[in-house]
């Protein structure tokens, strides 16, 4: 039974099996249909990148192909025919060309950002020094009002301890009373 079963599968190894159609069966082929349909899909979407099972995902340039599309889009119907057999390698050059300038005006735009965003943090930095500065200031007026009431209450606390010394030292002592408590 089982010498007749791998005669079958030898068989369709060897010829055009049935089921077979020019190196892949039906399923193969409609297989081979989806993949690439879904890879057309993909390149003509704006997809940035595809997750491919067991390869991870894989980062698309989409960029270069919308500036092609637009600029194809552009020409007349002779040049755009032309061009997509890329009988000029000057489109590409063209195209290469308007694609540095689109990235020039993105650079110098960031650039205007980024130097407008230091500009607003030089002007938040001096704010915040001067704003330092007058807490400074404050502080130390603050601590120079201490240090004269410290100043004042020690003059003032010498005073009392004068008076005390003074009243004890001057003052009469009370007579003792030893008699009346006796009797």
């Amino acid at each position: 039974m089982s010498a007749a079963g791998t005669r079958v599968l030898l068989g369709e190894r060897r010829g055009l099996g049935v089921g077979r159609v020019c190196l892949f069966d039906i399923q193969g082929w409609i297989t081979l249909l989806l993949g690439g349909l879904l890879a057309l899909i993909t390149l003509f979407s704006s997809y940035s990148h595809v997750h491919l099972p067991f390869l991870g995902a894989v980062a698309l340039d989409q960029q270069g192909l919308f500036y092609k599309l637009d600029y194809y889009s552009s020409l007349p119907w002779f040049r755009r025919l032309l061009a997509t057999l890329n009988w000029r390698p000057v489109v590409d050059y063209e195209l290469r060309e308007i694609e540095y300038e689109q990235s020039e005006r993105e650079y110098e735009k960031r650039m205007q950002q980024l130097e407008s965003e230091d500009a607003q943090l030089r002007k938040e930095d001096e704010q915040l020094k001067r704003d330092n500065e007058r807490r400074k200031i404050a502080h130390e007026q603050r601590m120079k009002q201490l240090r004269s009431e410290i100043e004042r209450l020690d003059a003032l606390n010498s005073k009392i301890d004068a008076l005390l010394f003074s009243s004890n030292t001057s003052s009469i002592p009370p007579q003792s009373t030893s008699n009346s408590s006796e009797g």
